[in-house]
Formats: C-alpha cells, structure tokens, sequence
C-alpha cells in the first residue's frame, strides 16, 4: 500500500475543514472524491442551541451515530432524542433536521448509502438559512 492509498483511507476529522452553510461544523471525510463510490461517511459537531437545517435526501438513506453529548432530531416531524451510543436511520426522502437542545456541544457521525447523479441532487433544502 503506498502512502497516497493510505492518505485517502485514513483521515483525521478535526483535519478536515468544516463547512458551516447548513448549521453546525459538518466534515464529510470520505465520499466520492475521496474514492468512496457508494456512499458518504463524516461527523457533524454542534454547539449548544445549534440546528443542522432540516433538509431530505431522494437518492440516500442516512444513518446518525451520536458519539458524544446529545440531539434531538426531527423526521418528517417527529421528535427523537439521542444521546451518545445511540443511532438512527432515516429512509429515503424523510425530511429531518438536527438540534442539540442539551447544554454541552454535541458529535454525530452520518453515513449516507446511494449516492445522487450529481451533488446538487443529493442533499434538498426545505429550512432556510435565518436572515
């Protein structure tokens, strides 16, 4: 294995920069331009009061690990609190929203299975950003 094969399957999540447009600090550490054909894989880090906008995905299930902390997370309106150790899978086009109302920060790892035709595709906004 040369060391370019081991850089593209081993990261480091505080390495790789957030993107904040959504809410939170979402890393997504691998998925199709890091070689990860079938899928997405990363971590979502809020602070207190912080929302990851409700969103819904046509072509992917995802899969939420909370790994410290706790969240609340709607589905299609309704209200499942998560605290670390515990998961939840979301089907296919089922609207959902992340929100830790707990009072420290909060780390969540998502895996999303199937992937769009193109990115844009992927990920559909239904909760705009506050003006």
């Amino acid at each position: 294995m040369t060391t370019e094969d081991l850089q593209a399957r081993h990261k480091a999540a505080d390495d790789v920069p957030a993107r904040t447009h959504r809410g939170g600090a979402m890393r997504l550490l691998f998925g199709p331009t890091s070689g990860c054909e079938d899928g997405l894989f990363g971590v979502l880090d809020l602070r207190v009061a912080e929302v990851f906008r409700e969103h819904y995905h046509p072509f992917s299930e995802e899969c939420l690990f909370v790994v410290s902390g706790s969240v609340v997370v709607r589905v299609d309106g309704d209200r499942v609190p998560l605290g670390a150790g515990e998961a939840i899978r979301i089907p296919r086009n089922a609207r959902h929203r992340v929100v830790n109302e707990s009072e420290e920060p909060a780390r969540v790892v998502f895996s999303l299975y199937g992937i769009a035709p193109s990115p844009e595709l992927g990920h559909v906004e239904t909760e705009h950003a506050p003006e």
